[in-house]
């Protein structure tokens, strides 16, 4: 079985130096918080080195109960510099359009954080990038969503302008003491509580053409990214497989085709990758399955009902038998607490 946890998910290490930033800002004591986050000055030596990726949730938790702050997280990305986010935000300043910024993001997007999940759609008049639900990672700290979103406008207006603001932004948190915090930070509405984290732009602004754009720049850089996500990846095209399954699974069984059209390549590539890696589709989409299963009965408490239609079954009994068969428990027994049983 293919566990996410395996791949040690982390975070780059240059995006912690904005965050002891604003703590600092705020009056923290960023020693004692980064020793409670169990993360050492020496890990932070190198900016290219990577942080673990509950350490980095830990820091934000920790920042924020020690500031009494909830906008530690829009403050912090108010820090970001393209070059600490290494040759990714030199490669994203050098784009020919903000558009294209984000494709690299996306194209890009492990070495910000392994457990990200982003993606870019048109709807109308608008481009959306959907940041995901972050299904990987259990008690998820809020400010660390914002701190997300936060990088990703800024890294936008620092390519474009600081005139260039999102048409609206859409978070899973739930709505802040001061929401006018976060709309007088990003210049725009912001609405909470939501299913999934989105930033919307004109997409009229963001295809704009740039002055600063340098494809070749930009080229020599994605080739630079692409050797350092080779250094501490492994199994990248297991790995993405199982996201994207992970990600379609809320709307529908997905197809190998589906997934091979996410990973922008063939259904043939894909299947020679996986057989590659020791990997088929069907083993994956079966990992999957299981490990929303648990996370969705263990930490979301969604009905066993709800669980099954999330992960594409047909009917709860169709799950029933195959969590049953797959973990030697019934959902209901994992979802009262008999999950450390579970042997598979």
């Amino acid at each position: 079985m293919l566990e996410l946890d395996k791949f040690n998910q982390s975070v780059l290490a240059g995006l912690v130096t904005p965050v002891i930033l604003a703590i600092q800002e705020f009056g923290g004591d960023t020693d004692a918080i980064l020793e409670r986050a169990g993360i050492t000055a020496k890990s932070l030596e190198n900016p290219r080195s990577r942080i673990g990726f509950e350490r980095f949730n830990e820091l934000m938790r920790a920042g924020c109960a020690a500031t009494g702050m909830e906008t530690l997280g829009i403050r912090a990305a108010a820090f970001i510099q393209p070059q600490m986010l290494s040759a990714l935000g030199l490669g994203w300043l050098a784009s020919d359009t903000v558009h294209d910024g984000l494709r690299r993001l996306v194209r890009f997007r492990q070495v910000i954080s392994t457990t990200s999940q982003m993606e870019l759609r048109e709807e109308g008049d608008l481009l959306y990038l959907d940041i995901g639900r972050d299904i990987e990672v259990s008690d998820l700290c809020y400010s660390t969503r914002d701190y997300a979103a936060g990088m990703i406008i800024r890294m936008s207006q620092l390519t474009m302008g600081m005139y260039l603001s999102p048409v609206h932004v859409e978070l899973e948190r739930p709505e802040p003491q001061v929401p006018a915090d976060w709309e007088s930070f990003w210049s725009t509405k912001v609405q909470f509580s939501c299913d999934a984290s989105a930033i919307a732009w004109s997409l009229l602004d963001v295809s704009e053409r740039l002055l600063s754009g340098d494809p070749e720049l930009a080229r020599v850089n994605d080739d630079e990214v692409e050797l350092y996500l080779g250094s501490f990846i492994e199994e990248r095209v297991s790995r993405d497989v199982l996201q994207s399954i992970m990600r379609r699974l809320p709307d529908g069984t997905p197809s190998q085709s589906q997934i091979a059209s996410d990973l922008c390549i063939g259904n043939r590539t894909l299947q020679r990758r996986l057989k590659e890696e020791g990997h088929s589709f069907s083993g994956l989409m079966h990992d999957a399955r299981l490990q929303l299963a648990k996370r969705y009965l263990k930490v979301k408490n969604l009905s066993v009902g709800e669980t099954a239609y999330l992960l594409g079954f047909s009917d709860p009994s169709s799950f029933s038998r195959a969590f049953k068969k797959m973990t030697g428990l019934t959902a209901s027994e994992f979802q009262s607490g008999s999950y450390s049983t579970a042997s598979r």
